[in-house]
Parts: C-alpha cells; sequence; structure tokens
C-alpha cells in the first residue's frame, strides 16, 4: 500500500522506503547551485502510473520552451513526458525556487511551496502550462514590488494560494487524509526551515484556496526539512540542523514522529 501523498524516491510499505532507481538525465536537466534535488512520481497519469517525475527548475535550463524557472516533467529515462504541454520538458513555469512538491492523493492536483527572494515565500497549485509569474511578479499580482499587474493581465499569471513575507523557507509537503489525527484531516502540511516550523494549511473543498492557517512547533527541533504521512496516520518530520545554516544539538539531525498520546 503506498504512502499517504506522493511517493517521493521509492515505495513505503509501511516500515521500509524501497529505493527506485531513475537514469540520469540528460546534461541540460542537471543543474547547480542551491536549487534542490527532489522530485515527485505521478501516480494520477493514464497509463504512466509512476513513471513521471516532476523535476524542479533552475535558472540555466533551457529545453524546447526558452523559458528560465520551470517545472519539468520528465520519464524515468530523462525524456520529456508525453502529454507536457510544450511538447517539450517544460511543465508550468515562472517558479523561482520550488522546494516541496506533492500530488493530492484523491485528486491528483499538484501543489508545491517555493521560496522567493527576500519576500513572498509561495504556496501554488500547480496546473500544466501555468505561468507563475517569476522573476517579474513575488507572490500575488498586488505591485508590491513595482508593476506587477499589467503583467500579470498580459500573460494569465496564476497567484500563488498562500504567500509569507517575512519569509519562512517552506521546504517539503505531504497531505494528510488519515484518521488518527481527525482535526488534521484533508490539510496540507509542509515544514520550514528559516521559521523552524511545521505549517498546516485548511483547503477549499475544491483545492484552489487556503480557508486557514496553523503554524506548529516553531522553535522546538530548529530547521524542518520535510514531512511524511505514514498509513497509519502519523507523521514524521526530518530535521535540517547539519546543513551549516542551524545550530544542531547532540541530538540532530533527527526524524520526529507526531502522534496522539496514548
Amino acid at each position: 500500500m503506498p504512502r499517504q501523498g506522493a511517493a517521493r524516491t521509492g515505495l513505503w510499505d509501511g516500515h521500509n522506503i524501497a529505493p527506485r532507481r531513475a537514469k540520469r538525465p540528460p546534461a541540460a536537466f542537471q543543474a547547480t547551485g542551491n536549487y534542490g534535488q527532489s522530485f515527485s512520481y505521478d501516480e494520477f497519469t493514464p497509463g504512466y502510473l509512476g513513471n513521471t517525475a516532476l523535476l524542479k527548475g533552475f535558472d540555466t535550463y533551457k529545453v524546447g520552451l526558452y523559458v528560465d524557472f520551470a517545472l519539468t516533467s520528465l520519464t524515468l529515462d530523462g525524456a520529456p513526458a508525453p502529454g507536457n504541454p510544450f511538447g517539450s520538458a517544460v511543465y508550468s513555469f515562472g517558479h523561482r525556487n520550488p522546494q516541496g512538491l506533492v500530488f493530492h492523493p484523491t485528486t491528483g492536483a499538484l501543489y508545491s511551496t517555493e521560496h522567493g527572494p527576500s519576500d513572498n515565500d509561495e504556496v501554488n497549485r500547480i496546473v500544466a502550462g501555468g505561468n507563475y509569474g517569476w522573476p517579474t511578479v513575488h507572490g500575488t499580482c498586488d505591485d508590491d514590488i513595482g508593476s506587477e499587474r499589467p503583467f500579470c493581465q498580459a500573460n494569465d499569471v496564476i497567484e500563488p494560494l498562500a504567500t509569507w513575507t517575512p519569509t519562512i523557507a517552506p521546504s517539503g509537503a505531504d497531505f494528510y487524509l488519515a484518521d488518527l489525527i481527525p482535526q488534521w484531516k484533508g490539510s496540507l502540511l509542509f515544514t520550514s526551515l528559516k521559521a523552524a516550523a511545521l505549517y498546516r494549511l485548511t483547503l477549499s473543498s475544491d483545492g484552489q484556496r487556503v480557508t486557514a492557517k496553523e503554524t506548529l512547533l516553531q522553535g522546538q527541533y530548529g530547521r524542518l526539512r520535510d514531512v511524511l504521512v505514514a498509513p497509519d496516520g502519523s507523521v514524521y518530520l526530518a530535521t535540517s540542523n547539519r546543513d551549516g545554516r542551524g545550530n544542531p544539538s547532540a541530538d540532530d539531525d533527527r526524524i520526529l514522529r507526531i502522534r496522539p498520546k496514548p
């Protein structure tokens, strides 16, 4: 039984993650610099179950569609995925620095967490072919960094579901659909590095709006890199205090488990 949310670099059997290797992508898709390494298997594309990876874009890549800052959709062989909106590797564009990618377990909708520069960290709902505005637009189309509205109107920019200024450095994400923590059911969970917290977002019934936000565990365990929901409803968090930017304790780094008290 696969775990909730999107399988990351393997298959969850309730105890262990069995690695699943993809071939090394072509040089055009290999990033340099601080752009992260995570990806998410698409379990919802008919005929391509578990065969499509959505990779975070980086500013040196240009393939097919000449646009920077894109999410790319590839087969496990490193080729552009069939059905991509532009006939190339590009799935969506206008992203600055995506960190977490997760598919909703029942609808298949894709969500990302993204780092802004010194403002406007974002959570986005990803639409194939969508333009998310970067670098002209930071966050919503509100002219906070200059004339954003005309660009948004001319280019059909998709605005984020939520933004954070000051920035929080959002990282890994997962959906919670279990019954073990009933008040979290249906929530989008994501970790943060700078804010050192777990965030819980309540979404509208169509998944296109954030209706409530909750900040949890802030400052208790330092930088949090990722979150995973296990089949029994327990939530696992990975700390990231030994990455050169944290203040590690003797116990770091750790995997933390969240579940109700007996």
